[in-house]
């Protein structure tokens, strides 16, 4: 065969064994002459290689084999001396080599573009070898970009092997490796170095070696320094090592590491009689950190033992203490750990405890049956035991678990599918629910089963001291794939509490009384609620822009078309929400346009609401809310800030997009002006000022509704206000006084009228000025405390009119059920009137007979304005009565909830 020339050509190649076949593809083998040189060429799918020079084929392997002999005689079994005359050159590429690897080496796999090139002289038994390889792996270890440089000369073999990333599984890496050496008749002089990694991780070890026999070498382990975890480890003398085939014997390996010492004694074995023994000295549990993904984990463990079986099934049989024991900075005590052979029984006793101070928080004993399936029987006994310590095991979407845990658990099972049960008593435990970000509290007692934790009717507790009643159970397999479900009733219990940064989709804070259902798994949460707004309830609903004026002739009202309406994101992927809410007066919301200048639309209402999120992140709301009193903070241009009142009966509708939802409100703001500059007869008595409403109307889309105005005069005759409506009746004209209204507190003058002018700069200014301070003022007032609004209101007079200062008040009181406000204020300081002040102001108290409010006692007394036809007029009116509000379509669904009120079982309501 070593002179035949030629081509073999073999085409779809598949190798078959058992259930396994490899396509190795086209296959082409050649032999040739070329320039007096012998050729021998592969051309494949899976490579190329060509050896050139003088050789016979069938000689090449023992070419090979000569040259590692005369490097390790130990290892030779025979020369062959019929190889001498060869001398050539060799090229390998490798292609797609991934089939041939798999047949030939399973777990081996070597990167496409890998090369090989060298050259070898039977004669001389001189070698040299150049390889590039991108990478090349084995299980789940990896190296890449690996350079090999092996050099043959007078019976001396000089390597060399450097890669740049070495990685272990996807969490461990190690970055410039180089192994460097020199090997002569049997004996290795070599170092292994590495540099830093992310797991803080470098060395320079020097190590020699000799090869004894086929499978037999020896190998000892100079002093060197190694960079592990936190700290440089040192062995201050040489380790020696044996390897006698399947057996590796260790004698005195002892490394240090300031206070921290690791010491190795023994044999890593198929016999599972030989240990591998150890010795350890306040190691820090830091060091794994890099290595062990994971909680982090602090103390330091001492101790001693032996490990078994470590090719096998290994176990460990020792003496442990670690002392300090932390998870995540949260102390949980110090560790004893013991574990003894049981002679005959093929089991390991094990026992141990966990103390936190004077208490002893955990205590353990039984037994692991050593075998196939590792049989676990371990009693665990808990005194006080901290759940803080599950913490980070928790799913996600839970956090902050806390309390003590007392009773006794039974673990059975094997090692790794644990069963576990028993009963615990529950103290002051809690967790946080990340997405509502509510913390509830409860002690209650848990039925541990081997796949679940359950309890039944615990009353639990928010962070506000509110109640409710839950079950659940917490579901697992073998302590992983965690899922949980949780159901109760709440009475106003707290279950929103966040701010904008955890939620600019909305945020605030919500009680709720009504139904719960909470579930999820593996980063899912699934909500369920059926619930009515509590007192206490205030939600934020962060929509976009404020409203804006532009010029157009005089004055032009835009509708929202010409502000930045875009919408805020939030990542709510893996949360699905279903809430039925009934909306009372309880609960305050709020759109806010622009909060950096207070434009925000605030108010409380009745109504229906159903908001649903799905696990894509898509927020859908339905339903619609009356209002039933509420403000709107009106703002110009950032500079002019005015409080219109919105009145009860206004509506907003969802249907479906949250920010596209309909809006029908009326909002009213009342000021005092004259009407002397309006009026065709120029009577001093219209200089007086009387209440003005300017009432806008919001329609159609929430963040780009229709805007309408309207100008009301409550307290003038029939006569005066139609007039007025006369000099209104354009819409142009119309405009130019709302504007006027709004912005300087007054009447202006139409481009037809003659006579007096419009007010001086000056006083227009201070007006303005005035009422934009107060408005700012009352908003600092009011942020003071949750308990009662404050609010100051200062009117400049002029030549006629007096100056005005009004202060107010508004609270709740009586569990929320008493609503009182007042505003009182003083006229002075006009020319006419210098002898005397006049007392302004109103009163009003409701008493909330019903947990709705729909029923109420009210009493009020009110200042009256002037009526300019009207001389015997009153200074104020009082009145008292019941107020009943409710919604129905037919009356007999009214005379229902009409009776509802009177009814104390809850079973025997309707329409509820």
């Amino acid at each position: 065969p070593d002179s035949l020339l030629g081509k073999l050509e073999f085409t779809d190649i598949m190798y078959c064994h058992g259930d396994d076949a490899h396509e190795l593809g086209d296959v082409v083998l050649g032999s040739l002459r070329r320039e007096g040189e012998n050729v021998l060429y592969l051309d494949a799918s899976f490579a190329k290689a060509e050896v050139i020079g003088t050789f016979l084929p069938t000689k090449l392997a023992g070419a090979f084999t000569n040259v590692v002999y005369s490097v390790f005689p130990a290892l030779r079994t025979e020369f062959d001396p019929s190889v001498v005359e060869q001398d050539f050159r060799f090229d390998v590429t490798v292609l797609d080599a991934e089939a041939i690897l798999a047949l030939v080496q399973p777990g081996l796999s070597i990167d496409s573009g890998s090369v090989v090139s060298g050259a070898l002289d039977s004669r001389t038994l001189d070698m040299g070898l150049h390889a590039v390889l991108p990478r090349a792996g084995y299980g789940p270890l990896e190296a890449h970009s690996i350079e090999v440089v092996l050099d043959k000369t007078f019976e001396i073999l000089a390597f060399s092997i450097n890669s740049d990333l070495q990685q272990w599984n996807d969490s461990i890496w190690f970055a410039g490796t180089s192994l460097t050496g020199k090997a002569y008749q049997d004996e290795l002089e070599f170092s292994l170095g590495w540099d830093d990694s992310d797991s803080g991780t470098n060395g320079d070890l020097d190590l020699l070696g000799e090869v004894r026999a086929s499978g037999i070498y020896s190998l000892d382990l100079l002093p060197s320094h190694l960079q592990f975890g936190r700290g440089d480890w040192v062995n201050l003398r040489t380790a020696h090592a044996e390897v006698d085939h399947a057996e590796v014997r260790i004698d005195s390996l002892i490394l240090l590491n300031e206070g921290q010492r690791i010491a190795l004694d023994g044999a890593i074995s198929k016999d599972p009689s030989v240990p591998l023994r150890f010795d350890l000295r306040d190691v820090s549990l830091s060091n794994l950190a890099p290595f062990v993904p994971g909680p982090m984990v602090e103390g330091a463990l001492s101790g001693e033992g032996a490990v078994h079986d470590l090719l096998g099934s290994p176990y460990v049989i020792s003496y442990l203490c670690l002392d300090g024991l932390e998870l995540e900075d949260e102390p949980i005590g110090d560790l004893r750990f013991a574990a003894t052979w049981k002679d005959g029984q093929k089991a390991i006793d094990l026992n141990g405890d966990l103390n936190r101070g004077a208490i002893k928080a955990l205590d353990f004993s039984g037994e692991l049956v050593m075998g196939e399936e590792q049989a676990l029987d371990l009693k665990l006994v808990m005194d006080r035991f901290d759940l803080a310590f599950i913490d980070p095991y928790l799913p996600e979407g839970l956090s902050e678990i806390q309390g003590l845990v007392t009773g006794d658990l039974h673990v059975g099972g094997n090692v790794t599918d644990p069963r576990i049960e028993g009963e615990l008593q529950l103290q002051d435990a809690g967790m946080r629910i990340d997405y509502l970000n509510t913390l509830y509290t409860f002690s209650h007692t848990v039925k541990v089963e081997p796949d679940m934790f359950a309890f039944d009717l615990v009353t639990v507790r928010d962070e506000m001291g509110n109640t409710g009643r839950i079950g659940g159970t917490i579901q697992h397999t073998g302590l992983k794939d965690w899922n949980y479900n949780v159901w109760g009733h709440l009475e106003g219990m707290l279950v929103l509490n966040t701010r904008l940064e955890q939620n600019d989709l909305y945020y605030g804070r919500a009680f709720a009384t009504g139904d719960f259902d909470l579930g999820g798994f593996e980063g899912n949460m699934e909500i369920t609620v059926d619930a009515r707004t509590a007192p206490g309830t205030e939600i934020h609903f962060p929509v976009g822009g404020s409203t804006d004026v532009s010029d157009v002739g005089f004055v032009h009202f835009k509708s929202g078309d010409s502000t930045d309406t875009a919408e805020p994101t939030v990542d709510l992927s893996g949360i699905a929400l279903d809430m039925d809410v009934e909306v009372t007066p309880d609960a305050l919301f709020e759109l806010i346009f622009d909060p950096t200048v207070g434009d925000i639309l605030s108010g409380r209402g009745l109504g229906n609401m159903e908001m649903s999120v799905t696990p894509a992140g898509e927020f859908d709301m339905r339903g619609q809310v009356e209002v039933i009193n509420g403000d709107y903070l009106f703002t110009l241009r950032n500079v002019v800030n005015k409080r219109f009142q919105v009145e009860p009966g206004g509506r907003i509708v969802w249907y479906g997009d949250p920010f596209d939802a309909q809006l029908d409100l009326e909002a009213v703001y009342r000021v005092r002006a004259p009407l002397y500059d309006i009026m065709f007869e120029k009577n001093d008595v219209y200089r007086k000022r009387v209440p003005v409403d300017v009432v806008m109307r919001l329609k159609d889309k929430l963040l780009n509704p229709e805007i309408a105005f309207n100008v009301r005069l409550p307290s003038v005759d029939e006569s005066v206000r139609t007039q007025v409506n006369s000099v209104l009746s354009t819409e142009q004209e119309l405009n130019r006084q709302v504007f006027a209204l709004i912005v300087l507190n007054r009447f202006v003058q139409p481009p037809n009228y003659t006579g007096a002018g419009t007010p001086g700069g000056a006083n227009v200014a201070g007006t303005t000025t005035s009422e934009l301070l107060s408005n700012q003022v009352s908003n600092w007032l009011s942020s003071l405390s949750n308990d009662f609004d404050l609010g100051l209101n200062y009117r400049p007079g002029d030549n006629v009119t007096q100056d005005e200062v009004e202060v107010a008040v508004s609270t709740q009181l009586f569990d929320e059920r008493l609503l009182l406000s007042t505003n009182v204020g003083v006229q002075y300081g006009a020319q006419s009137s210098r002898n005397s002040n006049a007392l302004v102001g109103d009163f009003q108290v409701e008493y909330l007979m019903t947990n709705d409010g729909k029923l109420r006692l009210k009493a009020f007394s009110i200042s009256n304005d002037r009526n300019l036809n009207r001389a015997d007029q009153a200074l104020t009116t009082q009145g008292a009565g019941v107020a009943y509000r409710e919604e129905f379509n037919t009356f007999g669904e009214f005379w229902q909830k009409l009776m509802n009120i009177f009814r104390t079982d809850e079973k025997d309501r309707k329409f509820n």
